[in-house]
């Protein structure tokens, strides 16, 4: 990531949980997508009762405009477009398992939480939250559940 606008390259990224290989460190790598055997992405050991999170500690109280989320949508399914009857009836008709469904945005200060943004019934890989100049120290994304996959993967968190 040489993004040099987004505050999150330079925060202490920790996780609730994660596996090896697949830290939440990697958010922060620019890269988006799986390259050859690299992942590229954080992923959770489960998913808790309460969720899963993974925080990120800025350098200082600022304010934030926007966050940008990168979930998995599992790019690496090939999709045939075709109007073959049998053809279609291999393709899914569900969303990506990997998709994250449920998750909130939450902003805090000195250990005490200043909003919140919650998102129910996502269908995007991309989202950009908006979080309007809120002053914070810290900038958690916290995950419910997903379409199906027993963990949170996401591939990328900015915060401008």
């Amino acid at each position: 990531n040489q993004d040099p606008d987004d505050i999150a390259r330079s925060a202490k990224i920790t996780a609730s949980s994660e596996q090896k290989g697949f830290e939440a460190k990697k958010v922060v790598s620019g890269i988006s997508r799986k390259v050859f055997e690299e992942s590229n992405l954080y992923m959770s050991d489960g998913i808790a009762k309460d969720g899963e999170w993974v925080e990120l500690k800025l350098e200082s109280a600022m304010p934030v405009k926007e966050v940008h989320l990168k979930f998995d949508s599992n790019l690496s399914k090939e999709l045939t477009p075709s109007i073959n009857a049998y053809v279609q009836s291999c393709q899914e008709k569900t969303l990506p398992a990997t998709l994250v469904k449920d998750y909130d945005v939450v902003y805090y200060q000195d250990g005490k939480e200043v909003a919140r943004s919650e998102h129910r019934d996502n269908i995007q890989r991309f989202n950009v939250i908006p979080a309007n100049g809120v002053v914070c120290d810290t900038v958690r994304v916290q995950c419910y559940a997903t379409y199906g996959d027993q963990n949170i993967r996401i591939f990328e968190i900015r915060v401008y």
